[in-house]
């Protein structure tokens, strides 16, 4: 309820950039959660797989929530997520 609120209360173009970053960060956190997984390396996996739980938690809320229009900040932040993701981790 108070993500929520706190989200609601935040002008538009500020809860658009925010859903843009969280999502972009799910994104950088499955590239490296994949690779973790490979190398099976089970902690390190387990914190990003938390980390990618909260993130699409506070993304979903805010497409569901507060604004339909905020999808597009979302497929704009996961798309540059996992081009950036895959960049950096090469």
């Amino acid at each position: 309820m108070f993500l929520r609120n706190f989200l609601y209360s935040l002008p538009f173009v500020v809860q658009f950039f925010v859903i843009f970053i969280i999502s972009f960060f799910v994104d950088i956190f499955y590239v490296f959660w994949v690779r973790k997984t490979v190398d099976r390396n089970a902690i390190k996996a387990a914190n990003y797989s938390v980390m990618i739980f909260l993130c699409s938690s506070i993304t979903i809320l805010g497409i569901i929530e507060i604004n339909n229009i905020l999808l597009l900040a979302a497929i704009l932040g996961f798309w540059l997520g996992t081009f950036l993701g895959i960049k950096l981790y090469d």
